[in-house]
């Protein structure tokens, strides 16, 4: 048997001494080249749905109004069969308290304690092109026409109204009421036109004539016609008969009559 020498021996050991640490070197090195290629984990990013904008918020209006056509009254402003309240006809009065924005972008008016109406079928006063002290009267001919009780700058009650067709229509500008008669007789005759012609009449019975003109423009109530809002006098502005009354009630002699378009 072969047998290694002693000097050998040493020699053999202290060259394997020497490999291991730049062996140990290596490996630790490689471990570290590996560490930098893998790049970490990342968190995986949340996604969600962007939070719709708040609603806006309701606009005060307090304004006397007018309903346009059959108006339904809901308990919500959305139409849907389970918000019907009840149905109100047009010229019906309603009063504005606040303008509110639904879901869909419609504006609807709270009519009541809740109560809504959508926005396109109510009616109400435009900003006047003047103010006036006291009790004064605002008619605007602006389709559907409106006239408006002011008491200064604040409206207090709206009505529907008939006005001038186009061969003779009612005389734009400021005028005041010079004459009231409570149950009046009309006859064309008396402004030179005959009964019987085309444009002539003779209506009996017409209450709470309140006359701006000299020739004969009043605010009155119109039996024979109700399509308020629209041409189909002979200049005069007339009303529905619980409005005439209440203009009868409320104005007198002297009060402003500012009509406009």
């Amino acid at each position: 048997m072969y047998r290694i020498r002693p000097f050998l021996l040493l020699v053999l050991l202290a060259g394997l001494g020497s490999l291991l640490p730049s062996m140990s070197a290596s490996r630790n090195a490689l471990q570290g080249t590996q560490a930098l290629a893998a790049p970490a984990s990342q968190p995986v990013a949340q996604t969600s749905e962007p939070n719709p904008p708040p609603a806006p918020e309701p606009q005060a209006i307090q304004l006397p109004g007018r309903v346009v056509e059959a108006l339904n009254v809901r308990s919500a402003p959305r139409v849907a069969t389970d918000t019907l309240l009840r149905t109100l006809q047009p010229n019906a009065p309603v009063w504005v308290y606040e303008a509110v924005t639904a879901d869909n972008g419609d504006t609807w008016y709270r009519v009541g304690d809740g109560e809504y109406a959508h926005a396109a079928e109510v009616r109400l006063p435009r900003t006047p092109p003047r103010y006036y002290s006291g009790r004064w009267i605002d008619a605007d001919l602006q389709e559907p026409a409106l006239i408006t009780a002011y008491e200064d700058d604040r409206a207090v009650y709206a009505t529907l109204t008939l006005f001038g067709k186009t061969a003779t229509e009612t005389a734009l500008g400021e005028h005041r009421i010079v004459r009231r008669v409570a149950d009046e007789t009309m006859d064309s005759a008396t402004l030179g036109v005959p009964r019987n012609a085309p444009d002539g009449y003779y209506l009996k019975n017409v209450r709470y004539t309140q006359y701006f003109t000299d020739d004969g423009a009043a605010i009155h109530y119109n039996y024979w016609s109700s399509n308020f809002g629209h041409p189909g006098t002979h200049g005069c502005l007339g009303v529905a008969l619980d409005d005439a009354k209440w203009f009868w009630d409320w104005a007198t002699i002297g009060t402003v009559v500012n009509i406009h378009a």
